[in-house]
């Protein structure tokens, strides 16, 4: 998609914050985690395959947050079953 190129840069230097933290300060107690979309995010308007909608990922970040269960995690979802499975699961 055009014009996501300095997204994926800034998406990629906070994984790798993210990954650097968790590994030095595994007993500094804060909430850290990292949720990989391992697919397209567009508008419900313009989904296609190997796309989910940036509301259904807006909403699960959301939850992750106000939850504040989960800590020090790696959450993937490759495709929207995967988010909703997660979401079922618990874990967001």
């Amino acid at each position: 998609m055009p014009g996501t190129g300095f997204l994926t840069l800034g998406a990629a230097g906070a994984l790798a914050f993210c990954r650097v933290l968790r590994e030095e300060y595994p007993d500094v107690p804060c909430k850290l985690n990292e949720v990989k979309i391992n697919m397209g995010v567009a508008t419900p308007e313009r989904l296609g395959p190997g796309y989910v909608s940036h509301l259904e990922v807006g909403e699960a970040v959301a939850a992750l947050v106000e939850k504040r269960r989960v800590s020090h995690a790696v959450l993937c979802a490759s495709s929207p079953a995967d988010l909703q499975a997660l979401a079922l699961e618990g874990q967001l």
